[in-house]
């Protein structure tokens, strides 16, 4: 655990480090030995859930961790998050394809982390109607080895793999759709009429909000943590 406790983030000052292991009232994911979470973020994710709960009656959360091949890196990938941008526009055409009985925005948050890998990767949360898509699916292959489902997780990995320039049949492992560490589902649903369902949204968020992991990336200028619009 780290007895100096520096209030400022050295590669950015206009993030606040925060050493609590709670937020707002809320329990988050602390994890002094490898460094704090950075306020400013997870200010902006409890803002983007609270906006969830305001829109909808209940929202589909769930995460899921975007990964580069070795070997297959977008040449923007490392001036830019140009990728996210091409991933959300593929995406919203996959949920328009899918003729849903309710319409969905697309909610999100995400962050991009880089440790000694080459490549960055991105953490993400989905925030849907859960009245339009209930859940992930089956989150393994097609038999043919591609994803060809129709279902939210092969859509997810379809949107990645346009986004990258993947072929479908490569895609193995490139999307990982992540457990709640309480549940031990792969999605949530934030519920107005239950209230203790954005505590365990926000603790699921905060994981985005860790300052380790971040610092390489903050250093060359890139945007780090990101949300939809409220």
């Amino acid at each position: 655990m780290f007895h100096h406790q520096p209030k400022r983030h050295p590669c950015n000052t206009k993030l606040k480090l925060h050493y609590s292991n709670e937020y707002r009232g809320f329990a988050v994911q602390q994890r002094l030995a490898h460094g704090p979470l950075i306020e400013n973020y997870l200010e902006r994710g409890l803002e983007t859930l609270q906006h969830c709960l305001s829109e909808q009656a209940r929202t589909l959360v769930c995460r899921v961790d975007l990964r580069y091949p070795v070997g297959l890196i977008p040449s923007d990938a490392h001036i830019s998050n140009e990728v996210m941008t091409r991933f959300f526009y593929h995406l919203s055409k996959e949920l328009t394809w899918a003729s849903t009985k309710y319409t969905t925005d697309i909610r999100y948050i995400w962050c991009r982390e880089r440790n000694s890998s080459e490549a960055p990767h991105y953490h993400l949360m989905l925030l849907l109607n859960y009245d339009a898509i209930g859940g992930l699916g089956n989150y393994g292959p097609s038999d043919d080895g591609t994803y060809s489902r129709e279902n939210l997780f092969h859509r997810v990995v379809r949107a990645w793999a346009w986004a990258i320039g993947g072929a479908a049949h490569e895609m193995s492992g490139l999307v990982h759709a992540c457990q709640d560490k309480f549940s031990r589902q792969v999605y949530q649903c934030l519920d107005r009429r239950f209230p203790d369902s954005l505590r365990a949204a926000v603790y699921a968020m905060s994981y985005l909000c860790k300052e380790y992991s971040k610092s390489q990336e903050l250093q060359q200028g890139f945007a780090v943590f990101t949300t939809s619009r409220v």
